[in-house]
């Protein structure tokens, strides 16, 4: 599991240039240079991670490999890189103006931005499609997983996505930096699989877009499911997610 240290201030076309202090204090001068070279690259994040352990390393370069073969709309590129013995880092676009969870905090009671919301439905179908067409499996997905950069929406933070081109498309590989609010029962079990982890997540996700658009909070589903079973996560409130969801078929048409 990478083990974040810090992540550099967001930085845009127009904003002041970055100084020295934004980057890690372990970083050698050369690679703070090449770093700021960068900058002229729009909308861009760098997230740096100290890798001590010879399988971290394994696991950034899996992550980079996942991230320089993305090329939709809706998911977020990777655009750079940096490192240096210690730290590795990667420069990704855009950066979003706010993560769903935010979004919805910031435009729960704007009609016109809410049904905005209507068009991501779609949008998050083909970026996760994308990813399996792909062969890979992003296997976190949830909220704070998804931005939104001038309303338009994208999947992101493929931490622990996974490629399987050269393997089967079962796993018995357990996703222990995955989210349990989202995560499918399957993962929870620890049992093989596949990429109905991702639909789960994704179902989940959308349960929570159509109870906003009912004119509901996410935290009121929260509170609906601790009611029902004393736990917000979705793989243990089954049976209440298809009473909550029959109310609500046909609302995001």
């Amino acid at each position: 599991m990478l083990t974040r240290i810090t992540e550099l201030e967001v930085v845009e076309t127009g904003r002041p240039t970055p100084t020295l202090s934004t980057l890690p204090a372990a970083l050698q001068p050369s690679v703070q240079s090449e770093f700021i070279d960068a900058q002229s690259v729009a909308f861009i994040q760098t997230k740096a991670f100290q890798l001590e352990k010879g399988q971290q390393k394994l696991v950034y370069f899996s992550k980079l490999d996942v991230l320089s073969q993305l090329g939709h709309w809706h998911c977020v590129s990777l655009v750079g890189k940096y490192s240096d013995p210690k730290y590795f880092a990667l420069i990704m676009q855009p950066v979003g103006d706010y993560n769903f969870s935010q979004y919805y905090d910031q435009y729960h009671n704007a009609t016109d931005k809410l049904s905005l919301l209507r068009g991501f439905f779609g949008y998050l179908v083909s970026a996760v499609q994308y990813l399996h067409d792909s062969k890979m499996r992003h296997r976190d997905i949830k909220l704070q997983n998804i931005i939104v950069k001038n309303h338009q929406v994208y999947l992101a933070d493929f931490g622990i996505a996974h490629i399987w081109k050269n393997l089967t498309r079962v796993t018995n590989t357990a996703d222990s930096g995955k989210s349990v609010i989202y995560a499918a029962p399957e993962v929870v079990r620890g049992e093989r699989i596949n990429t109905a982890v991702d639909m789960w997540s994704l179902g989940c996700v959308f349960l929570e877009m159509v109870t906003i658009l009912r004119g509901k909070t996410v935290q009121d589903l929260r509170n609906y499911f601790r009611e029902q079973s004393d736990s917000s996560s979705f793989h243990e409130n089954a049976e209440s997610i298809s009473i909550r969801a029959h109310p609500l078929t046909g609302i995001a048409q």
